[in-house]
């Protein structure tokens, strides 16, 4: 379904890009997406990224998608006061507690089968307001 796209070094120059769908590509290194500080939609669904350090600076990020990565930690988004939307879906994610801070995320998409259900408590008793899907991974 995806393309042969592994290489993001000509979209370094894209300073203004507010969206970037990279669904099922090969895309492995994010590190070029770091200076695109307009980016607030970015799509890794499907890809093989498992380090999000690179998007830690994108502080206009609102939506981020690495359902079926082999994402683990979420500590490079804790900066990201503007992420409202999170999904998690099929990635390796079993930490929510880098998320506790994000007080502007108003949707989390998670895997019932790696979140714990006092990760989900706790999360839920920082963040009264956000809703929680758990749905089972379909990637």
């Amino acid at each position: 379904m995806g393309t042969e796209v592994t290489d993001l070094g000509p979209l370094s120059a894209l300073t203004h890009l507010v969206r970037l769908n990279l669904t099922g590509t090969k895309v492995e290194d994010l590190s070029p997406l770091s200076e695109l500080k307009t980016l607030k939609e970015l799509h890794l669904r499907g890809t093989p990224v498992s380090d999000l350090s690179p998007v830690a600076g994108l502080n206009n990020l609102e939506w981020l998608n690495v359902n079926g990565t082999k994402v683990k930690e979420l500590a490079p988004l804790v900066g990201l006061k503007s992420l409202k939307r999170l999904h998690l879906i099929g990635s390796e994610v079993s930490d929510l507690s880098p998320l506790h801070e994000l007080a502007s995320l108003e949707t989390l998409f998670i895997d019932r089968k790696t979140v714990e259900p006092a990760q989900i408590q706790a999360l839920t008793d920082s963040l009264p307001s956000l809703t929680i899907s758990r749905r089972s991974p379909r990637i």
